[in-house]
């Protein structure tokens, strides 16, 4: 993947992330309130079909779609996230964690690629109602990265997540957490960074909300 010359290492880095929170951010509101939301669900579902994209806005098609998981790292980074929407960066860390060991199977990672450009081929990928595009999505993600550990213990209300179609869009908003993830750290990111450069990452996340 080729770099956006508009966008500096950092940046790139905390664009994939913000991907990678607000895929986590809609799974929590699917849990908690039975709903997501569209317009940052869609530019999440989009960019996990980009595979071979030339730059990292191009995953994300810019950055305009990504404000809400922006806002949820600047928040993070000022210790302005309460207790109850410390979940999303639980799944954060679950999915990171997850991802390192995806890549180390390489017949699933060829089953996932081949199943999402056949998908792609198959489906407006950037209609997220379409409820036959999140249960092949789902489907996808179930025969494969559902089958490593650890599991992503989702909490939230029960009748919720007990409704078919919203098990189809947290699959699917898992699935795409996990491509984030893999763009992160394919970009460099480290958990370590996030720990030590605090401060500047905040700077970098609020000058990235600004444009």
């Amino acid at each position: 993947m080729n770099n956006h010359t508009d966008y500096n290492a950092e940046q790139h880095q905390i664009i994939a992330l913000a991907g990678l929170l607000q895929s986590c951010q809609q799974v929590s509101l699917i849990a908690r309130q039975g709903h997501w939301n569209e317009s940052a669900a869609s530019t999440c579902v989009y960019s996990l079909f980009q595979l071979d994209a030339n730059s990292v806005t191009d995953v994300y098609e810019g950055i305009a779609g990504l404000r809400p998981g922006l806002q949820y790292l600047c928040d993070l980074l000022q210790k302005k996230i309460v207790r109850a929407d410390m979940e999303v960066t639980r799944y954060a860390l679950t999915l990171l964690h997850l991802e390192r060991k995806l890549i180390q199977q390489k017949s699933t990672l060829d089953k996932i690629s081949q199943g999402l450009y056949a998908i792609n081929n198959e489906f407006d990928i950037r209609d997220s109602s379409n409820t036959t595009l999140l249960s092949r999505i789902a489907d996808l993600y179930a025969r494969t990265v559902s089958t490593i550990s650890p599991k992503v213990q989702v909490e939230g209300n029960r009748e919720y997540l007990s409704q078919l179609h919203n098990t189809h869009r947290v699959r699917t908003m898992l699935f795409a957490g996990i491509r984030s993830a893999v763009l992160w750290r394919q970009l460099g990111g480290t958990r370590w960074r996030l720990f030590f450069y605090r401060q500047r990452i905040l700077r970098t996340t609020e000058s990235l909300l600004e444009i």
